[in-house]
């Protein structure tokens, strides 16, 4: 019997600090319907972003993943050719940066150099006035959106 009280105690306990210590959600509900529609987290940077980037000349769609460990990276197309561009970000006093490096895609764009940097509000979660500078191989700016998927 001593055995079953302890073991239960125990395992009451593990699921308590379990429970502590998990990010709290709140749970929406539809004000018409009355029903769960969604839980809200807490908003973080990381994740993965969908959007798109533009210069003077042209733009396209891409997606993004901002990873905890300080990576992040893009894939995009151009030209019907995939590219990946991998990098190291921060986010200091609301502003997020990231510099990446062109691996894969383009011939011409492999080796190239861009930072991005975009306001990033915690609260919303939501990244705004994006923009990017290429300084190699050859220099290009322009402009950039990013909307979080999860």
């Amino acid at each position: 019997m001593k055995k079953i009280v302890l073991g239960s105690f125990s395992a009451l306990l593990l699921t308590l600090i379990l429970f502590t210590t998990q990010t709290s959600c709140k749970k929406d509900t539809d004000p018409i319907t009355k029903t769960d529609t969604l839980f809200k987290c807490t908003p973080t940077i990381q994740g993965l972003w969908l959007g798109a980037q533009q210069n003077a000349s042209s733009g396209q769609d891409w997606s993004w993943s901002i990873r905890p460990d300080g990576t992040a990276s893009y894939e995009n197309v151009i030209a019907g050719t995939r590219q990946l561009c991998v990098g190291t970000w921060k986010l200091a006093n609301g502003t997020w940066t990231c510099t990446t490096t062109c691996v894969y895609g383009l011939a011409a764009n492999i080796g190239a150099v861009q930072t991005f940097t975009a306001t990033y509000n915690a609260t919303t979660g939501v990244l705004t006035n994006g923009t990017y500078v290429t300084t190699s191989p050859k220099a290009d700016s322009g402009t950039f959106t990013l909307t979080e998927v999860n």
